[in-house]
């Protein structure tokens, strides 16, 4: 008991006890209980036989009358298997807050409007004479793919243009066509998101101070 009981207050659940109970309400049930019915301390994870359920009350009483099906048979199992399922019931949900918590900090770090990044549409207007495919790969791929949801054509074309106000600048020593085409499938295949900012700061400091500015 003890080993769940620290697991969880690692965690930083509130009201453990409160928890175990919505837990128990559903699990035992086979998910048939109330799922409006929140449990505390002071209340019955079960309706009381021969109380009635008023939700049901306007169509037949006798379907609305809480009936036993099957009266207890005195035996006490171990608790050790519901905390375990308990145990694993807590490790989901804190899975699903870890991942919503990071779905949100992604977003912020990517200055989002609507679908719209402001450094990355700056950047599309922004010819540049070096780090050009990684700006293809880790940057526009990604974002016009998997942020602006454009098509594979789209993108291809919104590219296209950016790379050929940059070839004036410099030309590019690699083959254009096909990588481009790689990173665009890439993205498509993936659904990777573009680089933040701040990694930019760090790989190209050139780069992010002409786009900040």
């Amino acid at each position: 008991m003890s080993i769940y009981v620290n697991q969880c207050m690692l965690w930083s659940f509130e009201q453990p006890s409160q928890k175990f109970l919505k837990f128990a309400a559903q699990f035992l049930s086979s998910h048939k209980s109330d799922t409006n019915n929140n449990p505390a301390f002071k209340s019955c994870l079960l309706r009381v036989p021969g109380s009635y359920n008023s939700k049901y009350m306007g169509e037949n009483r006798e379907t609305a009358e809480v009936k036993i099906i099957q009266s207890w048979d005195r035996f006490r199992p171990k608790i050790n298997p519901l905390l375990y399922q308990f145990y694993i019931f807590l490790a989901d949900k804190r899975l699903k807050e870890l991942n919503s918590i990071g779905k949100n900090q992604t977003k912020s770090n990517y200055t989002f409007r609507g679908n719209t990044i402001h450094w990355i549409e700056k950047l599309l207007h922004t010819p540049t004479d070096d780090y050009r495919k990684s700006v293809v790969s880790l940057i526009l791929g990604p974002y016009l793919i998997n942020i602006k949801k454009l098509s594979y054509d789209d993108a291809l074309n919104i590219i296209n243009t950016w790379l050929s106000k940059c070839s004036k600048l410099r030309q590019l020593d690699c083959s254009c066509k096909y990588m481009l085409r790689y990173a665009l499938k890439n993205a498509e295949k993936n659904g990777y998101r573009p680089l933040k900012l701040d990694t930019l700061k760090l790989r190209n400091k050139a780069l992010h101070h002409l786009l900040i500015d």
